[in-house]
């Protein structure tokens, strides 16, 4: 990285050091540009599938999901419909369905956001539904990813960062080249 704006690691003991500071560098613009682009997020977001085990009315998400944008539908197609709270989703079952749980697939779902109240993070997302099924079953969304995070290991193996062409020209390289230009190694 140094390198590409004629940036001299002068001593061989720098390396360590400057790759560090490279990663550091690389996660902190990469968060800069995902945390920036919200309305842009399209490089972020991700259709995921996920499988409700037989009988089951919870689903965790996996923990590089943040958020959840688009509808959460079967895979036929049948979009669910949200459950706005908690605790709408206890009297669900109760309210719309006289007390009986139906025996098909869920029409809605609630989904549970746990937060790291020191950082107010979120450290997991569980698709709740208000009643279980019989089988086993699929449910797609649109979702937001994570930042990823690149390590060492990605810079040997020269891992592609997660961004188009134009946001790496326009945004990623332009922050990286001030970012180096002021870096004092």
């Amino acid at each position: 990285v140094y390198g590409l704006f004629k940036i001299e690691v002068k001593s061989p003991l720098d390396l360590d050091l400057a790759r560090n500071r490279i990663l550091g560098a690389v996660n902190t613009i990469m968060q800069q540009i995902w945390s920036r682009a919200d309305r842009l997020n399209y490089f972020n977001q991700e259709l995921i599938t996920a499988t409700v085990a037989d009988a089951a009315t919870t689903v965790e998400l996996p923990a590089t999901v943040q958020s959840v944008i688009g509808p959460v539908s079967q895979t036929n197609g049948k979009d669910l419909m949200p459950i706005p709270s908690n605790e709408a989703l206890r009297s669900f079952v109760d309210y719309w369905h006289g007390g009986t749980a139906p025996s098909y697939q869920p029409n809605a779902y609630f989904l549970d956001c746990d937060e790291d109240l020191t950082q107010g993070d979120r450290t997991k997302i569980t698709l709740t539904l208000p009643w279980a099924a019989s089988g086993t079953y699929d449910l797609e969304m649109l979702v937001v990813k994570a930042v990823p995070r690149y390590t060492e290991n990605d810079l040997r193996m020269a891992t592609p960062i997660r961004l188009p062409a134009k946001y790496v020209e326009l945004l990623f390289l332009p922050l990286l080249r001030e970012w180096a230009s002021t870096d004092h190694l």
